[in-house]
């Protein structure tokens, strides 16, 4: 994405080619019949052949342009008699900055389906580390995005959360059960639970991400346990007959088994109805709620088989205390007078709850809502558009721009910053040359100093940019656009499509359509895809001048080619091949009331100026036509 890819141009120039009786069409057909190479076959000689082969190629700028043209008359013309051969490039539609220095090249590598981001990313880093022992003095590599850092942080996240979450269990279940024995004996079920279900994960192919392995609840794990613990403890505290542990468990196992599979059943039943969602809902929350199910049935079964055994083997008589714990005889100090006071005053507890709720209702009202949840990436995005029909390089001055304004305003928060424009040479993801996506990757937020959120960091932003007139801007995330792009084709979360058929009327509907969102509240930034404005040189062919003059229309639309780049072949170069191609001077292309003036040979030797045989005028386009379902679209 950006630099610039070599090529061998032909610059023409039209005054000595008319003057010489030559069209276009003439030199190019010189080019590429005297830049070949053939075989012939074989010469057979003495008992051996010899391979016939005829080497016609041009590698260099000086043998471009010793290559004849044929005239009318016969009169030997070369190719420099009528254009200049240089080394240039080929017309960009991409470019790259970053850091506020201004141009770079950069690469983008693409996964491919069902692999591993992180192993993918590594073998990356490896291979990038052995090619650039080989670039050019001088040539440095950056890597200025890693997806691995977000993978590494979500795991590292996903640890922290089950190690802290495991150890608050432990402790609870330790200060409420009141004996260590039996609360190791309820904690032994998380981490055989947790292996139950990788397995299960690994046989239904659902990955440890923070999505399936955060959502576990260490609490309804050990639920059940807890249950079938606390019921043996409470049977061997108050059990007076000389019956043997194995029995008084025994007894107390089957006295909750039913209640305990019971709600389990009811917690794994609420997660059953997520198991139905489709889309990126489905791929976001069935893992999670497949993974608590399988934590849950690991659990069940746990509880039922290995819990009482545990219990039978570790605890007695006389390691169970028979005094309650004193969080338990403090919480029932607080709760019974409370319970009593609310069924002796029923109408005054009841009447206040509905109060209470009532009070509740519009502040419910206001709360935003979301269903799928953000995740914080670690990067910024700013989609930036600009007025259609600017230049590359005016992107590229633009770009620098707004990289160095952000780097010197935000030094502490903005670790890397780089911009792409337009299309990369593999147009994998093609965009016009007015559209840019500036990818900031954050320090650390500790180090942060004008912002303590990444909202805040984003209107901070959007204070700053505010400054810059002709641009409109939306905020977004690398993985979060691709995602928005590949799902629904925008790069924002909401979006709102127009489909007709007639393109007048879909840019006026869009443009409805945003005024009207502009007057919700709590909508923030809307606009409008641009859809015209491309600023275009027509040149309208008149098939009546060009019959009265003799002239064809490819005579005339090759010009029309030759301003970006009419091909003749290509140019091998060793191992390489360069494309060939027949250019107008800048001094035409940059100057539409010149290109106007190009003189055309006519058969009878007349000299023709293309205002003669075409009317050069300046026109309003579409700047792109988007489609889905056959239909033309608006966003």
């Amino acid at each position: 994405w950006g630099g610039f890819e070599k090529q061998f141009h032909v610059v023409v120039d039209p005054i000595r080619l008319v003057k010489h009786g030559l069209m276009l069409g003439d030199l190019v057909e010189a080019l590429e019949r005297s830049n070949v190479n053939v075989g012939g076959g074989v010469a057979r000689t003495a008992g051996e052949i010899l391979l016939i082969h005829g080497i016609g190629l041009v590698t260099t700028t000086k043998e471009i342009g010793e290559i004849t043209i044929e005239t009318k008359d016969g009169r030997p013309v070369h190719v420099r008699d009528v254009a200049t051969v240089v080394e240039g490039h080929e017309i960009r539609r991409g470019v790259v900055t970053a850091q506020g220095r201004g141009e770079v090249m950069m690469g983008l590598g693409f996964m491919l389906m069902g692999e591993n981001t992180d192993v993918v990313a590594k073998r990356m880093k490896g291979r990038m580390e052995s090619i650039e022992k080989s670039l050019p003095e001088g040539t440095e590599v950056e890597v200025v995005y890693d997806r691995t850092e977000l993978v590494d942080f979500v795991i590292n996240t996903v640890k922290k959360n089950l190690f802290e979450g495991a150890l608050l269990v432990v402790a609870v279940l330790f200060l409420f059960l009141g004996h260590f024995r039996a609360s190791l004996i309820v904690a032994v079920a998380i981490p055989l639970s947790m292996l139950f279900a990788v397995n299960l994960m690994v046989q239904a192919g659902i990955a440890g991400t923070l999505m399936s392995l955060g959502a576990l609840d260490f609490g309804l794990i050990v639920d059940s346990s807890v249950v079938m613990v606390e019921n043996s403890v409470r049977h061997l505290q108050h059990d007076k007959s000389n019956r043997s542990v194995v029995e008084i468990v025994s007894e107390a196992s089957k006295e909750v088994r039913k209640p305990t599979l019971f709600g389990e059943l009811i917690i794994m039943i609420v997660y059953v109805p997520i198991l139905a969602l489709h889309g990126v809902e489905g791929k976001l929350f069935t893992p999670m709620a497949l993974t608590v199910i399988f934590a849950l049935i690991g659990s069940l079964i746990f509880s039922m088989t290995l819990m009482p055994v545990l219990v039978s083997y570790l605890l007695t008589r006389k390691s169970v205390s028979h005094k309650e714990p004193l969080i338990i005889r403090a919480c029932k100090w607080v709760y019974a007078p409370m319970v009593r006071f609310a069924v002796e005053h029923r109408v005054l507890v009841l009447g206040g709850t509905l109060v209470i709720m009532a009070g509740t209702v519009p502040i419910a009202m206001s709360l935003g809502a979301i269903f799928v949840p953000q995740l914080d990436e670690g990067s910024l995005v700013v989609n930036t558009v600009r007025l259609p029909g600017v230049s590359i390089e005016e992107t590229a001055r633009f770009s620098t721009r707004i990289e160095a304004l952000l780097k010197r305003e935000f030094p502490d928060e903005i670790r890397d910053i780089w911009t792409r424009s337009g299309s990369p040479e593999v147009a994998t993801d093609p965009m016009g040359i007015e559209v840019s996506d500036v990818f900031i990757t954050l320090h650390p937020r500790e180090r942060w100093k004008r912002a303590s959120t990444k909202h805040e960091l984003e209107k901070e932003i959007d204070r700053v940019l505010r400054r810059l007139p002709g641009m409109n801007y939306s905020f977004t995330q690398p993985i979060e656009m691709r995602v928005n792009e590949m799902i629904a084709g925008i790069r924002t979360d909401v979006g709102v499509k127009v489909f007709g058929d007639d393109y007048d009327v879909l840019k006026d509907m869009s443009e409805k359509v945003e005024s009207l969102l502009r007057t919700i509240p709590g909508t923030a930034q809307p606009r409008v895809e641009p859809m015209v404005g491309q600023p275009l040189l027509l040149v309208r062919l008149d098939s009546e001048a060009l019959s009265r003059y003799g002239l064809r229309a490819r005579d005339v639309l090759d010009f029309v080619l030759a301003a970006g780049g009419l091909e003749a072949g290509e140019v091998r170069v060793g191992q390489m091949r360069f494309p060939l191609a027949v250019r107008l001077p800048p001094r035409f292309t940059n100057n539409p009331d010149l290109f106007s003036t190009l003189m055309l040979p006519a058969p009878d030797g007349a000299r023709v100026p293309l205002a003669s045989v075409a009317k050069v005028e300046r026109a309003s386009g579409p700047l792109v036509i988007n489609r889905e379902w056959m239909k033309r679209r608006a966003l």
